[in-house]
């Protein structure tokens, strides 16, 4: 570059503009993989993977080219395998999700039953069949709104009461 093209470029060559690009003559490749490089010339000369190459991404590459050279009817067969797998993998993730949902509601209703039970035996005493029934029937939110309601209530009646 002369003085010119330095200054009007901002850059003192030619490589600082342009990126460095390798040209790969893969029809002059002689089929001897020396080392990783030489495993993905392979590749795109022969479009064949050997089992004892070890290069980044290859074994992927085998995977999806495997699948690229099945015939069409079987190919589409195994990619609407693929998705139904995909499916069923999801619905089990997302029933897992609601599985694990539905286990810990039931199990902040159960703690909280609990502790509501034994706040009201320590106030009242023992706690009758009727309100043991309410108590294991109602909603975490019921629950603590009856929970702190024993601070006030002057007998089971008034926990439990409708009127507020």
């Amino acid at each position: 570059m002369d003085e010119g093209q330095k200054a009007l470029f901002q850059r003192p060559s030619v490589a600082a503009i342009f990126p460095e690009h390798y040209l790969i003559k893969v029809r002059n490749f002689d089929d001897v993989a020396r080392d990783t490089l030489d495993e993905w010339v392979y590749f795109l000369k022969n479009s064949d993977i050997r089992d004892n190459f070890t290069a980044r991404g290859l074994k992927k590459a085998k995977e999806e080219l495997d699948v690229l050279q099945l015939p069409e009817t079987e190919r589409k067969a195994y990619e609407r395998y693929q998705e139904e797998l995909h499916d069923q993998a999801s619905f089990v993730l997302s029933t897992y999700g609601a599985g694990k949902w539905e286990g810990r509601q039931e199990g902040e209703q159960e703690g909280e039953a609990k502790m509501l039970t034994r706040l009201l035996q320590r106030r009242f005493g023992t706690v009758p069949e009727w309100a043991s029934e309410k108590i294991a029937k109602a909603e975490p939110s019921l629950l603590e709104e009856w929970g702190l309601r024993i601070f006030d209530a002057q007998s089971l009646d008034e926990v439990f009461s409708d009127k507020v």
